[in-house]
């Protein structure tokens, strides 16, 4: 088993109501892939829970998730799903919002090679 990889994107969003979101980071390791969006309004971590989210590799499969929701009141709410299934070999995913199938952001997951990670 390998280390989780750590990586940050920052991007921000809107769900299909206007709402605005901040996708924070994916996290990928061997058996799953963690994706942390933040709500930059009240309401927003549950209207995420509420918004389709999938999770598709390169080969076309899709991922079971469970929701996280935290925050709200005087932190902004985050919404964390994680995915789960055998990702060993998966080179890219897309992160996909609403019925509408969104690709919201395409992810490269290939572990960097040795010799680029800072130490």
């Amino acid at each position: 088993m390998t280390r989780p990889r750590f990586i940050p994107l920052d991007r921000p969003g809107r769900l299909a109501t206007g709402t605005p979101y901040q996708l924070m980071y994916l996290e990928a390791g061997d058996e799953h892939i963690a994706v942390r969006f933040i709500g930059l309004m009240p309401g927003a971590g549950r209207e995420l829970s509420r918004t389709r989210v999938a999770l598709r590799d390169e080969r076309g499969g899709d991922y079971p998730f469970e929701l996280t929701l935290h925050g709200g009141q005087i932190v902004p709410e985050e919404a964390i799903f994680s995915f789960a299934g055998p990702l060993g070999t998966t080179s890219q995913v897309d992160i996909i919002l609403g019925n509408d199938e969104t690709v919201i952001e395409t992810i490269d997951v290939r572990p960097a090679p040795v010799d680029t990670i800072d130490r």
